[in-house]
């Protein structure tokens, strides 16, 4: 069954969506939603917005099918609510722009992966968490000898997770399963291989944050991308 935003549901008042034919190295890809309603995605291919549209990691969505899922298709989208939205409505409006622009069709289905989730060692973990006030809560997390970009609030797990996990090709998708809340200073320098299995230092960079990374199998909500189609420009 394909899948479409239900009408009536939260929308953009004006949008502009335009193919960005700078070369590569002139992009400058950024993606906001800022509170006052204004929404900006440049120099991306689809798949990095929806993934973030609908709050998902990298694994839980299909490859976006050509041509506008093509790799040379990146995008600048601009687009203007009416007044102030939450982070949440802003999502489902962007959902809703490429159900409008895009005519994006999905469906939704179960799908069990393996995957490295990330709890709690039985000593707790090891990091500091954030008080108001710490300075710099969020420096100290390199990864491949590049400095992961820090959160002003400080690393929270969900960041950490995407952090760890986006910086491979993972053989298995890491996810957390810490319950940890709030936001910590993180302090350390790994380097991970090309797949996470070729590697031991996963493990070791879970050990030294007072966590583990435990292989298991568990069942995820996937979105499968049926039709998408290059927008009309304006």
């Amino acid at each position: 069954m394909l899948e479409a935003q239900a009408s009536g549901g939260p929308a953009f008042e004006v949008t502009s969506v335009k193919q960005n034919r700078l070369p590569i190295g002139q992009r400058n890809a950024a993606m906001e939603c800022a509170p006052n309603g204004r929404f900006v995605a440049r120099g991306l291919n689809p798949r990095p917005v929806l993934l973030w549209a609908y709050h998902l990691q990298y694994f839980q969505l299909s490859p976006v099918p050509p041509p506008a899922g093509a790799g040379d298709a990146v995008f600048d989208i601009e687009a203007r609510a009416a007044g102030p939205v939450s982070q949440d409505k802003c999502r489902r409006m962007v959902q809703a722009l490429f159900v409008d622009r895009f005519k994006m069709s999905i469906h939704r289905e179960m799908k069990e992966f393996s995957v490295y989730a990330l709890v709690v060692a039985k000593d707790g973990p090891k990091m500091t968490k954030v008080t108001d006030g710490m300075k710099d809560p969020g420096v100290g997390l390199t990864i491949n000898g590049f400095p992961a970009p820090a959160p002003p609030e400080g690393w929270s797990m969900e960041h950490l997770r995407d952090a760890i996990g986006g910086a491979t090709t993972p053989d298995r998708p890491v996810v957390d399963r810490t319950g940890l809340q709030g936001f910590y200073k993180v302090l350390l320098d790994i380097t991970l291989a090309p797949t996470l299995a070729e590697s031991t230092d996963l493990a070791t960079a879970a050990r030294r944050l007072g966590l583990i990374a435990e292989p298991r199998k568990e069942p995820f909500e996937m979105i499968v991308i049926d039709h998408i189609e290059m927008p009309d420009e304006n």
